[in-house]
């Protein structure tokens, strides 16, 4: 469902800068809080993602309150972020019996190139593995094999459509930015799953799976 959420965000974000011409109105801005309060608790790995709410031009907010606005859901998207993670390491939340998020954060905070080299190796053994369950080789409990020539159609199409999808956006930062928010998520997603579902300095990052990438799709292709 985050999926499909990220998606709405999306297109709530691009109605507002491509296709709404007025101010924003009561229900723009109870949208626009929702859908920070709904990301930022279910998936705190994609709120990066939110600083695309400054694609949205100034002239549809009243000036006044157009950086009240903006910064605001991002203060909130923060909050909210930091106390899950309080949470989180206040009742012990891991996923295994050899987990233990404290000294995995005490690991990467004292042996920072050493966590680098760990992404690295990650990526390079399980490449091939995220792209297959991105585009939806394994089902279910990752026991439904679906046909690899069906996988490999999906996976023409969708580059065929990228080919095809042309976004001018009025200055070149904006694609970098997105580029880099995109990366930062990315990097959140590995930095989560090595703290609360690896065991203590193990060499490979353990519980990433291809289709919590699937939202960064989307805001990827407008780069």
């Amino acid at each position: 469902i985050i999926t499909v959420v990220f998606c709405a965000f999306i297109a709530f974000v691009l109605y507002l800068r491509y296709e709404y011409s007025g101010k924003m109105k009561w229900k723009h801005y109870l949208c626009l809080y929702l859908f920070v309060i709904f990301i930022s608790l279910c998936k705190f790995v994609y709120t990066p993602l939110l600083i695309l709410l400054f694609l949205i031009p100034i002239n549809r907010f009243d000036e006044s309150k157009y950086f009240f606005t903006v910064i605001s859901a991002i203060m909130l998207m923060c909050i909210l972020c930091f106390s899950w993670a309080y949470i989180c390491n206040l009742y012990g939340l891991n996923f295994g019996s050899n987990v233990d998020a404290e000294k995995q954060i005490q690991y990467i905070l004292h042996n920072p190139f050493e966590f680098i080299e760990i992404l690295f190796k990650t990526i390079t053994i399980r490449w091939n593995w995220y792209i297959q369950t991105m585009l939806g080789n394994w089902l279910g409990w990752l026991n439904i094999e679906i046909n690899e020539k069906i996988i490999s159609m999906i996976g023409w199409i969708l580059i065929y459509n990228t080919g095809k999808m042309i976004f001018k956006f009025e200055k070149r930062k904006i694609q970098l930015s997105i580029i880099l928010v995109v990366f930062v998520s990315m990097i959140l997603i590995f930095t989560s799953l090595y703290i609360t579902c690896t065991e203590v300095e193990n060499m490979i990052v353990r519980g990433v799976q291809g289709r919590y990438f699937i939202p960064l799709l989307v805001p990827l292709l407008f780069s």
